[in-house]
């Protein structure tokens, strides 16, 4: 490295006690004030405000596959069977499982007949489902008990409730955003609980299901969590998945301290959904997307991204360079 120039450390110098500490803060040219007062960055609340997390919507994607987004956290997804609906994943409370059966109302009064869980972060208002219709099968990863053990865990659970933002004022220039990443939350307490069943079929990799008259493929995946599904739905060309495909690019480390994401497994997961080329793609976060050659590209995009980072994380670390 060359040396700094005198004028240069003179200014470093001279600047190192005003300088703000944090990286956005004072530093930021872009900052608004949100509807409910929170002083925020423009970009950010306009990619919250109007992207999948900004206001709740159920819609067709095709025919017999509706979508609910902007509810809480994830996504939530009815694909049509012979004689009922599949719900895919059932949000983050009890109360979550009793609003998107009132969603469900508007389109059909045909019942769930199955529950397919993504992963462990979206199990807690399956109690409200199998209340309304007992009996009926869950499908799950064989680690989604044991994952969802150690994340509810209090460390966990408080590190991601720091990291949404969750014990921000409701308004004000220190609120959080009114958007966006916040779990549904009822006036009667126990609708606010935990809620979650445990699966009664555990898929394997590769695994084919008829579910009332409905073929699907299972495939493991690894994203932000190791017990991630991807299903293939020939029927409706579709693929409904918690691979590491979103809006944004999923970060390898979290600011919650969970475990660190293995590049390798994010790249296998996007490669198979790239094997099967769909029409459509639900995600578990973010929009639906429509059209073979724009999934593919925008899957594509993701792949190569973990994919350079890893490469060049390797060859920087092969010629003996530190963090």
């Amino acid at each position: 490295m060359g040396e700094q120039s005198p004028d240069l450390m003179n200014h470093e110098s001279k600047n190192h006690t005003t300088r703000p500490l944090f990286y956005r803060g004072d530093l930021d040219h872009k900052v608004v004030t949100a509807e409910n007062g929170a002083r925020v960055n423009e970009d950010y609340l306009t990619f919250i405000r109007d992207g999948a997390w900004g206001e709740v919507r159920c819609e067709a994607v095709c025919d017999g596959v509706h979508v609910v987004t902007g509810f809480g956290y994830a996504n939530s997804t009815f694909i049509e069977t012979h004689s009922g609906w599949i719900l895919v994943d059932t949000g983050t409370n009890l109360g979550s499982g009793i609003e998107l059966l009132k969603l469900k109302e508007q389109f059909s009064d045909k019942p769930v007949v199955a529950i397919i869980y993504s992963h462990h972060h979206y199990t807690a208002g399956a109690a409200a489902i199998i209340e309304r219709y007992p009996g009926i099968d869950i499908y799950a990863h064989p680690q989604v008990e044991q994952n969802l053990l150690g994340f509810k865990n209090a460390a966990t659970m408080r590190g991601g409730q720091t990291q949404v933002g969750q014990y921000l004022p409701e308004q004000g220039e220190d609120a959080r955003v009114m958007y966006g990443f916040n779990s549904p939350s009822f006036s009667d307490p126990a609708l606010n609980g935990i809620g979650h069943i445990s699966p009664t079929r555990l898929v394997t990799d590769g695994e084919t299901v008829t579910i009332d008259g409905l073929h699907l493929v299972f495939y493991h995946t690894a994203s932000d969590a190791t017990d991630s599904l991807i299903v293939h739905y020939p029927k409706y060309d579709l693929v409904t998945h918690n691979a590491a495909i979103m809006p944004m690019l999923f970060p390898l480390y979290t600011l919650r301290a969970e475990s660190y994401r293995v590049p390798q497994d994010l790249i296998a997961g996007i490669d198979r959904i790239r094997s099967i080329r769909p029409e459509y793609m639900i995600g578990c976060h973010g929009f639906p997307v429509v059209g073979k050659a724009a999934i593919y590209e925008l899957i594509t995009d993701h792949r190569d991204a973990y994919a350079y980072l890893y490469q060049q994380t390797i060859r920087g670390i092969n010629k003996g360079l530190n963090p």
